[in-house]
């Protein structure tokens, strides 16, 4: 007959050791800041940060086009008028629901005014329109009031 072997397992080759467990040696000695470092800091923590963050405003859409789909465990069928965040509505899905109210402006894509153009008189009174670079922008140099309007519809 076999005769049966225990085999070892890992409870057994682990001896309890808790003065090791208890001893524990930090790697790095404390670093220690400056007064004016330690008191800048506690002014920036004090500090509360308070971002405006805009809330989703909930509008009116409307299905068009054929075939119905689902959205937030309900079905929209063609036709149906029915209210999302703009969030909620992919842009993939703008062609088959339009907005019925007006969209409410992004503040994040609100365009920036930039200017490009800048005015520079010649020798001979008149003036161009030059940008930020130095090229001349048109043909021939023009009267102040006809070189602001064309600045303007730039």
């Amino acid at each position: 007959m076999a005769t049966r072997v225990r085999k070892k397992t890992a409870s057994d080759s682990i001896e309890e050791t808790p003065d090791q467990l208890e001893v524990m040696v930090p790697l790095e000695p404390k670093v220690e800041l400056p007064e004016e470092v330690e008191e800048k800091l506690k002014e920036l923590q004090e500090e509360p940060i308070a971002e405006e963050v805009p809330k989703p405003t909930v509008i009116r859409w409307k299905k068009v086009g054929h075939g119905s789909f689902l959205f937030n465990n309900r079905y929209i069928k063609p036709g149906q008028v029915f209210t999302a965040t703009v969030e909620e509505i992919p842009t993939a899905f703008r062609d088959l629901i339009v907005p019925v109210d007006a969209l409410p402006e992004d503040p994040f894509k609100k365009p920036k005014k930039v200017v490009n153009y800048s005015l520079s008189q010649t020798e001979d009174g008149k003036w161009n329109i030059v940008d930020k670079l130095g090229k001349v922008f048109n043909d021939s140099p023009m009267e102040l009031n006809e070189a602001e309007k064309v600045l303007n519809v730039l």
